[in-house]
């Protein structure tokens, strides 16, 4: 459906969601070929699991997205390392001190790490998690990678494409589009306080934002919080945010809103500098072609992956 122009500016205050029950993030026309990270059965529990050749972003450095091993086929928390000790999660679903993290290094090997703390970043959603200093991860082309914070107004991020990462390792794309108008920053906040969040809709079930269906469209449901929205910026990863919430009607997902970390940059490179360590970041550039994924209007929408309910947390 497509909603007026005021329409869509009621969308953030009045169809906010928050989902907290472990369900599978949707992803339009889902394939496991194509949308899985690793081979059905070897994740989160493989050590390490086996990469899928086939999935979409094989041969990106997707090193540095970690997650709490578990049972095969069951959804997990993952987070994102932003320097050889620190990842950003959801500060509404923390792992826990002493919580295992595991990785699948650059050279295929497993590597773990134990959580040593946990800090909220500037009274939001936003938490800065951090490994032993004594045990940082192995760096280097056989190591795991860390990534850059992107950065820029809310309105170099309109139309920008991004990827968006779900629980079970699954991978779809969006088109990055405020419901607001541009540098009209949204707040949402879970219950850990208010966060600046940047947006994406799910076109199958609702178009908020007058822009195609790409392939792969991607929301979260329940159990999403703290995986990671990036970019690729220059040939490389770069970390857009973490999921915070799921846009919603009953049953019918609509949209995901993410932390929006480039508003979050100063106090997060304030938390990495009492170890030492310096906060990498990407600027974004301004959108030269917008929808390069874009669909032919006449494309049949797909079936989309199990829906999310309605519920107290993402």
């Amino acid at each position: 459906m497509r909603l007026a122009p005021a329409a869509r500016l009621a969308l953030s205050a009045v169809i906010l969601v928050l989902a907290g029950n472990l369900r599978a993030e949707v992803i339009n026309n889902y394939t496991s070929a194509v949308n899985d990270r690793f081979s059905p059965g070897t994740f989160p529990n493989g050590t390490p699991p086996t990469p899928n050749p086939t999935f979409l972003l094989s041969g990106n450095d997707l090193s540095g997205i970690g997650w709490v091993p578990g049972a095969a086929g069951a959804g997990t928390k993952n987070v994102t390392m932003i320097s050889d000790i620190h990842y950003v999660a959801a500060a509404h679903a923390p792992l826990g001190v002493g919580a295992t993290v595991a990785f699948r290094a650059l050279d295929g090997s497993y590597v773990t790490r134990t959580v040593f703390s946990e800090t909220p970043i500037a009274g939001s959603d936003v938490l800065v998690g951090q490994f032993n200093t004594s045990s940082p991860l192995p760096g280097g082309p056989n190591g795991v990678s860390s990534y850059p914070i992107a950065t820029g107004t809310l309105a170099q991020f309109q139309g920008q494409q991004a990827y968006m990462y779900g629980q079970h390792a699954q991978v779809g794309r969006n088109t990055l589009a405020q419901f607001l108008p541009p540098n009209t920053t949204t707040v949402v906040n879970v219950g850990t306080g208010p966060t600046n969040v940047i947006t994406s809709d799910y076109d199958p079930n609702g178009d908020f934002d007058g822009l195609p269906v790409v392939p792969s469209e991607f929301t979260v449901t329940g159990g999403d919080s703290g995986s990671p929205t990036f970019m690729i910026l220059g040939g490389r990863v770069s970390l857009v945010g973490h999921h915070v919430a799921q846009f919603g009607n009953d049953l019918t997902p609509l949209g995901t809103a993410d932390s929006f970390l480039s508003d979050y940059t100063p106090q997060l490179a304030a938390q990495l500098a009492l170890t030492g360590r310096t906060l990498q970041v990407q600027p974004v550039p301004e959108p030269a072609v917008i929808l390069a994924w874009a669909l032919p209007a006449v494309v049949l929408i797909g079936r989309y992956r199990r829906r999310g309910a309605r519920a107290p947390a993402v």
